[in-house]
């Protein structure tokens, strides 16, 4: 049975992913697309294990020519489609694990805007119900800027909702928050991070990501990156 609420998991394709933030310089464009398509896996299924539905939402589906508004579309398609509450995600937070999403999805049948505070400032999670949701709004918010963190708090008391904020979250960003995850993670995705950045052999060849079936409408534009902000 659907369930009324789902996750949107909104982001870049692997290989943009890889151009943009070079996980592994040195060890070619293979190793950084790896890594990112290692992210996203992660995502998708930890986004799956909570039993919600998971909408993965890549380059064709993403509308408008600046990121808020190619966010705030994706969000207002999510309401049409029937459901109730929607919380994003992105792919780049290797700590993101099922108990986040739970937490978050709890709050949000609570009538609470949800947050998930980055440690770099920005956020790696955000929820809201329909009747939070101000499509316009949402798309104006300086979401490139620093302070985003600042004006989700401004935007839940311009909705008049109440705010739920999750525990903070690294990102990767870049070769050295990579470097660092590695160091101090003992997760699977670490090792496995860690196992490919020590191989003496890597491809150079772009790696194209698998999503099953059931996603293929929403994720025809994977190889694509968005349009940047």
């Amino acid at each position: 049975m659907r369930s009324e609420t789902a996750i949107l998991v909104f982001g870049n394709s692997s290989v943009q992913e890889a151009r943009q933030k070079n996980f592994a310089p040195g060890l070619g464009q293979g190793a950084s697309v790896r890594i990112a398509e290692y992210l996203i896996r992660h995502t998708l299924t930890t986004a799956r294990a909570t039993g919600l539905d998971v909408l993965p939402h890549f380059h064709t589906q993403q509308v408008g020519d600046t990121f808020g508004a190619r966010l705030a579309h994706a969000f207002a398609r999510a309401f049409g489609l029937g459901y109730r509450r929607v919380m994003v995600i992105g792919t780049d937070s290797p700590d993101l694990q099922v108990a986040h999403l739970m937490e978050a999805e709890e709050q949000l049948r609570r009538g609470q805007l949800v947050f998930g505070p980055a440690m770099d400032g920005g956020v790696y999670l955000i929820g809201a119900s329909q009747e939070h949701f101000r499509q316009e709004v949402f798309a104006g918010l300086p979401w490139k800027a620093e302070g985003v963190q600042a004006d989700m708090q401004a935007y839940a008391v311009e909705v008049t909702a109440e705010q739920h904020w999750l525990g903070p979250l690294e990102d990767l960003d870049d070769a050295q928050d990579v470097r660092r995850f590695v160091a101090q993670g003992h997760s699977g995705l670490a090792q496995e991070i860690r196992r490919l950045l020590k191989s003496p052999v890597l491809s150079h060849k772009p790696v194209v990501f698998w999503l099953p079936q059931q996603h293929a409408a929403w994720a025809h534009g994977l190889r694509a990156p968005p349009m940047a902000a």
